[in-house]
């Protein structure tokens, strides 16, 4: 990847991300869409780590006015009526999260150590505290040890309904 041009982020339009990208790439301008595995009805889908949302290293104004009106897109993100520049080292630090596929695992953005505590929130738990034990393979949840009567009880939950808990 080239150093020449600044990033932006282009809105697009409701799932129109795929064809911003398309359009974009047949243009000769370089596009990023983060990407994710995410859990679907039938096994695992890849989305947009960013849904409506895709990167775009622009080298002109032509290419500005270019993806501005590329279908699917809403806007260049900025301030008023200019787009604002997103420094390489955001873009970068994506990328460093990405897997050898290129997919953003949820677990690689965000780590738990084993045994750390957190706080539950959401359903029968909501706003317990639990110590942290692993992370389910092939799924979006996690076990922790819950103190139960006396005794630690382990318990899957959804990763989302897990925080770490404020020093």
């Amino acid at each position: 990847m080239g150093t020449a041009g600044k990033w932006y982020a282009v809105q697009t339009k409701p799932h129109k991300e795929r064809l911003v990208v398309a359009h974009a790439r047949s243009r000769g301008i370089t596009v990023y869409r983060p990407c994710m595995e995410a859990p679907g009805r039938i096994g695992r889908k890849v989305v947009s780590l960013f849904p409506n949302y895709v990167f775009v290293r622009l080298l002109s104004v032509e290419d500005k006015v270019s993806v501005r009106y590329t279908p699917g897109v809403s806007r260049l993100l900025g301030l008023g009526n200019e787009a604002a520049p997103i420094d390489d080292s955001v873009i970068d630090l994506i990328r460093l999260q990405e897997g050898d596929d290129g997919l953003i695992r949820p677990s690689r953005v965000f780590r738990f150590s084993e045994t750390q505590k957190v706080r539950l929130c959401g359903g029968a738990f909501d706003d317990l505290e639990a110590l942290f034990q692993r992370y389910v393979p092939g799924t979006d949840r996690v076990q922790v040890l819950l103190n139960l009567l006396g005794r630690l009880v382990p318990v899957q939950l959804l990763a989302d309904d897990v925080l770490p808990l404020a020093m």
